[in-house]
This record gives structure tokens, sequence and C-alpha cells, in this order.
């Protein structure tokens, strides 16, 4: 925004809150403030690479009041940590163990086998992390028990670490005994349900899509467990690029919430954002990232959620990409954003505005003057006027020798711009209109459509209207 010899079409910038908490600023935008249709979302997280498409997603709650009660006894106390976490999203893939889980199974395995009290149990932070530590305490009135318990979770935590350690190397699990304490304990009706939910909870991925190279579907992550002093309470965070099995996501919660005396809450919910056929400012990010670095940009789908399909959803024709620098080890305490990779990602962005402030509905004649095409002409517009130009144009040195020998052989171009791309507005999506549009389109025109009933709008969009 400070750069003075920035070379762009109109911009309106929209900065956003609480973008990693559920999209909460993107939520309550009032988008009817917006008048671009182009829209370069800068939340990408790796260099070289664009999203053109990613997941729908929400924040599920489960919550349980519970009673708790007096004991006193021998305090064992357990906590996994060390695990390499990452984000819900674009890690889910990457079969990262949450330490949530491998705690519920420790509660559970202890439980069953022990006569204890579960005092405490506190996991994660944030719903859309992949939990890298939790902790959980029991007491028990017993001292032999607890001796039981302590021998139990230390055979326990040796089996994590053989199953695990291989991919989660820096993993480790702490117990420790403490002798004649008193704490407020959670009954055990209550405790059962707590551990069970957490146990029978969907996790990590359930569904992929083979024809797309095993391309993440459907998953879901319990990223915040904890107990309070009357309820407890369990976040997950369900994702799905297919609303149909989101839907069925949340049947399955609710089920659970139902089957073990919890009550649900949904928020924060997000659609996804489906890929687009045809795309202008992709290809125009694909083709200044093959001019400036002589490689190609890769287009990906991802599994995470991104403010996109907030944006697609409430305005009507948008044409959106997701770019950005190199970010590492994003959600966690590691995170970083290399200074190179920005300084190339800022000399791309620059390019691209620059080429759609050329490209933006400008029109062309341009006419062969010399060569084997001599007297030739031809209309260009949009950004196969821009593309002509870049590959065409001569640099000054170019130009001068050209003038001094001729021809040579090549063609020599005289171009002039014209006018802008014609927009036709139709008022009313009848069938009349919808014959108008599809002509329109043939002719060349930007079609725009006034029509406010649901049904005639589609009408009209099928048959080809650029704005409805």
């Amino acid at each position: 925004l400070d750069d003075k010899e920035l070379e762009h079409p109109p911009v309106e910038c929209v900065f956003t809150t609480s973008e990693e908490i559920g999209l909460n600023g993107a939520q309550a935008l009032d988008k009817s403030q917006i008048t671009a249709r182009t829209m370069i979302n800068m939340d990408s997280e790796e260099e070289g690479v664009a999203t053109v498409s990613c997941a729908g997603g929400l924040r599920v709650q489960l919550t349980r009041k519970i009673e708790r009660v007096q004991a006193e006894g021998t305090l064992v106390q357990i906590k996994a940590e060390g695990l390499l976490g990452g984000h819900s999203g674009t890690d889910i893939d990457k079969e990262r163990q949450n330490a949530n889980l491998l705690m519920a199974r420790m509660a559970d395995h202890l439980l069953k086998n022990t006569k204890g009290l579960l005092v405490n149990f506190a996991g994660g932070t944030k719903d859309n992390a992949i939990t890298r530590e939790c902790e959980m305490s029991l007491i028990y009135a017993d001292s032999a028990e607890a001796q039981k318990a302590e021998k139990l979770a230390c055979d326990l935590a040796e089996v994590f670490a053989d199953e695990i350690t291989s991919f989660e190397p820096d993993f480790s699990c702490e117990i420790a005994v403490t002798e004649g304490q008193s704490a407020m304990a959670v009954q055990e009706e209550d405790a059962k349900a707590f551990v069970s939910l957490m146990r029978l909870a969907p996790n990590g991925i359930y569904r992929r899509n083979i024809k797309m190279n095993g391309f993440v579907v459907v998953s879901s992550n319990m990223g915040v467990v904890r107990t309070e002093e009357d309820y407890i309470m369990v976040a997950v965070s369900p994702r799905s690029s297919v609303a149909s099995l989101q839907e069925d996501t949340k049947s399955r919660f609710a089920l659970l919430a139902e089957t073990f005396g919890f009550e649900i809450e949904y928020s924060g919910e997000y659609p996804g954002w489906s890929y687009a056929e045809e795309s202008k400012i992709r290809d125009l990010f694909v083709e200044s990232y093959r001019d400036l670095f002589g490689s190609e940009l890769r287009l990906e789908a991802i599994h995470a959620g991104l403010e996109c399909g907030l944006f697609s959803e409430a305005i009507p024709g948008l044409d959106a990409i997701a770019v950005g620098p190199t970010l590492n080890n994003v959600h966690t305490p590691d995170e970083n954003a290399p200074l190179d990779s920005l300084e190339r990602f800022y000399e791309l962005l620059k390019d691209v505005l620059s080429r759609l402030d050329l490209s933006d509905g400008d029109v062309w004649t341009e006419t062969v003057l010399c060569g084997k095409d001599a007297g030739k002409k031809r209309i260009l517009s949009g950004i196969f006027a821009q593309d002509e130009e870049q590959n065409e144009r001569p640099d000054e040195k170019k130009k001068e020798n050209r003038e001094k020998s001729g021809c040579e052989g090549k063609s020599r171009i005289f171009r002039e711009r014209i006018g802008r791309i014609p927009r036709l507005v139709i008022c009313g999506g009848g069938h009349v209109s919808a014959a108008a549009t599809k002509l329109g389109k043939m002719l060349g025109f930007e079609v725009t459509v006034l029509e406010d009933r649901p049904k005639f709008a589609d009408h009209v969009r099928k048959a080809g209207a650029d704005n409805v």
C-alpha cells in the first residue's frame, strides 16, 4: 500500500480478524460493501503453490454437567508432550499423533484396571491445531492401587513410544506419584462418559478421494479437551469438501452426544470453495510465475478452510485464488516466514497486479506491417492482448536494431488500443433474457443481468451471464 511505483487496477483491501478460530471476521463482514469481482487471498503457506479450492468446516463443542466428590490419597499425574502437532487441515494427512487421543487411551486403560478417580484432564488450546501435549491426574485412596496405576501407565507409555517414535521422535510421557493429597474428583459415571466419548469420536482422516491421488475429503480433529469445576468439554474441528459428508459428520457427533449425555453446539461454520473451470486471475498468476521464475506454479486443492469460500458464496461470479510466501511450522511455537520468500512473493504480486491493470477490458487492433503475414489484421481483448504484447513487444535495444535493419524476415506489428470490452445490461431473467445473454457472450459483451428471483437468476447464470 506504500509502494508509489506500483501499477495496478482499482484495489479494495480487506483485513479480517479471528481467521484462525473460525473465520469469524470474514463471517461477520457485510460483503455487500465489496465491489471487486477478483480476489487475491494472501493466505497460502508455500511459495510456488496456489490454492484453488478448499474444504468447509465448523467447530463442534460437546459439554456435560458433572458433579465432583471429595477424595484423598495418592495422586498420579501423567503428561504426554513433545509431539509435532500442526494444522488440523494442511497437516492432517501426515498422520501426526494427537495428544488428547493418547491420553484418552491411557485414561481408559487405567480406569478399567485400577480403582481410581479422575481429577483433571486438559489438552490443547485451539480446535484447529493437532494437540501437542495433554495432561491428566487420578487419585487413589489405596496406595497399592496407585502403584499398580503407575506401573500400568509406564508400560503403556512404552507401548506408545514403540508405536509412534519413528515419526514422532520427541514424544515423551512423564509420570509423577505424590502421596497424602486431597482433591475434588469427577464422579465415576461422568468420567466414564467423558473417556468413552473421546475414545469413540471420529478423529483424523476417514474419507479420501482415491481418483485424486488420495486427496483428503473428510477429517476431524479433537483440538481441545478439558475438565472444569462443574462440566467437561470436548471441542473438535470437522472438515469436508463435500457438504453432504459434512452433514453426516455432524450427525455422528450428535449421536455421540445423545449416547453419552452431552449437549452439542455447532459454531463458526463456513462453506467450502469449489474449483472453477475458468479463472482469469489463476491464468495470470500461472503466466506471471512462469515469466518471473522460469518454472510452473503448482495449483492445488487443500483440506484446510479459507476465507475464499465465504466470499465466493456471498459474491456471485467472484474469481479467487489464494497465494502467499512460505510459512514454516504454522500453529506451533516454531512458526516462521523466510524473508527471501516474502520478497519473491511481493515481486510476483506486483507483476500480477500490473498485468491486471493492462488486461482489464482493453481492446486492441493489431496490423502486421511486414514479413510473411504483412497486411493481416486482428482484434485482441483482455489478457489475450496483454499476452501478445508481452510476447511481441521488443525492448528498446531490439527495437533500435530492427529499425536499422528492417524486418530481416521477422514480422513488425503495429498495435493500437481502441477501447474497452463492451458491456450489456439485461433487466429480468426470463427465457428471452437467457437467449440474449448467450447472444451477448457470442458477440464479446460482458453481460450483467438484474434479477432478484433465485430460480430465474440461476437460469441466466447457466446461460453464461458474467454478473447476476
